[in-house]
């Protein structure tokens, strides 16, 4: 009998799963208290991708280019030239949503991230998870059996002090919506989160999710601007297409950078060959809307 193609690809994840197992000798449990990363974030399709890429034109350092999520696969038509997402991270963040039964386009309630433990996470059940059950193909397999060999959420520490370098990002839309619970693993992290026009944010984000909606965008950003926390940074991306000398900028002077590669960023903005850009509230849309991005209007670095 001839096997499907899906049923070779399942058989060769489960092999990759296995082989992991056998060659970790992961045992250590983390805390993150040490580590200083700025994790960069916001509603998808909100202009993460670039601000990320710009920040590493400019000092910032990404980790290992093997662990980060490649333009390829099922979503090439999205981001062709990558999407600067750190794997590990990425899959954890999707498993914390399993586990909250909650997804990127049903963010989990505040108190369903209260309580839960990165650490005490389960080595076995993650590489599950992430290699099989999920099985992103923008990645290959022989990076994820390096990679989850080596380093699982039970010790991040670790995976940073070995694998980044100072001063480091990690690009996760998802953590805007679980930004509580990696403040509480990372006390020392920043945060900059992106927003763009709530119209032209849906707009491109039902290329993800037919789930896109202005409630999805309140919820993405309304708990970010009700927390205080002054390690919380806000950019926005209309700013950075249509004026980026300054918001480059700020960006530099916020992060105290020494690698000003300005040109080098404006040719990064000048690649992503977006039009059209508007940032003026439409009186139209609903008022907590128009009240949640006022205030990211404000808030922005580079306004």
């Amino acid at each position: 009998m001839k096997l499907s193609n899906n049923t070779i690809h399942q058989l060769i994840n489960l092999c990759t799963y296995w082989l992991t197992n056998l060659r970790s000798k992961i045992e250590k449990k983390d805390t993150f208290e040490n580590h200083t990363p700025l994790f960069v974030t916001g509603m998808f399709r909100s202009g993460t991708t670039l601000t990320t890429n710009i920040l590493i034109a400019n000092g910032f350092h990404a980790g290992p280019e093997s662990d980060l999520l490649a333009g390829v696969g099922t979503r090439k038509n999205i981001n062709p030239t990558g999407f600067a997402e750190n794997y590990l991270f990425m899959d954890l963040s999707l498993y914390i949503f399993s586990k909250t039964n909650s997804w990127g386009d049903r963010p989990p309630k505040t108190k369903e991230l209260r309580g839960f433990q990165i650490g005490e996470i389960n080595n076995k059940d993650f590489r599950y998870f992430s290699i099989v059950t999920i099985h992103d193909d923008r990645i290959p397999n022989i990076s994820k059996m390096r990679l989850l060999s080596n380093y699982c959420p039970s010790n991040l520490q670790e995976y940073l002090s070995n694998e980044f370098k100072v001063p480091f990002l990690i690009k996760n839309p998802h953590f805007a919506v679980m930004h509580e619970l990696f403040i509480s693993h990372f006390p020392k992290a920043q945060f900059l989160v992106v927003f763009r026009n709530p119209e032209t944010a849906v707009e491109s984000a039902k290329k993800v999710t037919p789930n896109a909606t202005y409630e999805l965008y309140i919820k993405y950003y309304e708990n970010l601007i009700a927390d205080s926390n002054s390690n919380i940074s806000y950019f926005c991306y209309e700013n950075l297409v249509l004026n980026p000398e300054k918001s480059i900028t700020a960006m530099i002077q916020k992060y105290n950078l020494t690698n000003d590669n300005k040109e080098e960023s404006k040719k990064i903005i000048d690649k992503s060959k977006t039009k059209g850009l508007n940032i003026a509230i439409n009186p139209h849309w609903p008022e907590e809307l128009k009240r949640i991005y006022s205030v990211l209007l404000k808030r922005a670095i580079n306004s």
